[in-house]
């Protein structure tokens, strides 16, 4: 069984409307030790459409015919049941009525999976439509940073190069766009440029004016690891244009980027502050 078939099938599981065997093939799923697309999920909403379509029908009393019909059924007799339970003798009623009953309880019963299935198409719903919400919102953020990205790109004092290099960058296939925010009173601001499967990265910045006896450090941050990424040499404007080197680039997707201020020459590891830090995208 597949997930697909198994989130398609789950009402009727929580319903018990499955026969044996498939109930056996559907739990026998949710054994298998696979990576599940969203089946544990699922079953849980529909527990809870189930709890909630209980608590939402009213209460339906049987006839007293129903309880007779019981009795024959197992062979009960009056002086074998408490007298205090036991309801008044009242004639069965006619086939007619009993067909209209049996009518309105399988009328009811469809009324329930249908109310079941409407209840979960609607929460499945609302969390699609969560989750285009937030994908929309991702590339609404993510064009955003790529048009600063430009904007800086196109006033930054680099060589023309340089910036065929970075435009080439930021339209290819697989590059994130990193925007690195300021961690301090100073208004820095830098993008970073990065695409793990070309093992390729460019650091823009259009405001790191140059300070006297310091250096701009760029590190990788992966998990604990701290990487030298080299040093942003900007021009008196503040402008630079890095690339990041393959080999920092070979050890995988960092998990986020930050600049700090080093002695001349920069550090083995960060020492001094913190500047900028943009994280990655997973």
């Amino acid at each position: 069984m597949t997930c697909t078939a198994f989130k398609d099938g789950v009402a009727a599981y929580v319903l018990d409307l499955l026969e044996p065997a498939e109930r056996q093939a559907f739990e026998a799923h949710l054994e298998e030790a696979i990576v599940h697309q969203g089946c544990r999920e699922a079953l849980a909403e529909a527990y809870e459409t189930t709890a909630l379509l209980g608590a939402a029908l009213p209460r339906l009393e049987p006839g007293v015919h129903v309880w007779q019909a019981i009795e024959r059924e197992i062979g009960a007799s009056p002086a074998r049941r408490p007298s205090a339970s036991r309801p008044p003798a009242v004639p069965a009623p006619p086939r007619r009525a009993r067909l209209r009953e049996g009518v309105a309880w399988g009328l009811a019963t469809a009324a329930s999976v249908a109310a079941f299935v409407l209840g979960m198409e609607y929460r499945m719903s609302q969390r699609d439509v969560a989750g285009l919400e937030r994908s929309l919102e991702l590339a609404s953020a993510a064009d955003r940073d790529k048009q600063i990205c430009l904007r800086e790109l196109a006033t930054a004092r680099v060589s023309l190069r340089e910036k065929a290099a970075a435009l080439s960058l930021l339209e290819a296939p697989g590059t994130q766009l990193v925007q690195l925010a300021a961690q301090g009173d100073e208004p820095y601001r830098a993008s970073a440029l990065l695409n793990p499967g070309e093992k390729s990265g460019m650091v823009l910045t259009t405001a790191l004016k140059p300070l006297q006896g310091k250096d701009f450090q760029l590190w990788l941050i992966r998990g604990d690891e701290k990487i030298s990424a080299g040093i942003l040499r900007t021009d008196p404007s503040g402008a630079t244009l890095a690339r990041i080197s393959e080999q920092v680039l070979a050890g995988g997707r960092p998990d986020a980027f930050a600049v700090t201020i080093e002695p001349p020459g920069g550090m083995p590891q960060p020492t001094g502050p913190i500047i900028l830090l943009g994280k990655v995208p997973a």
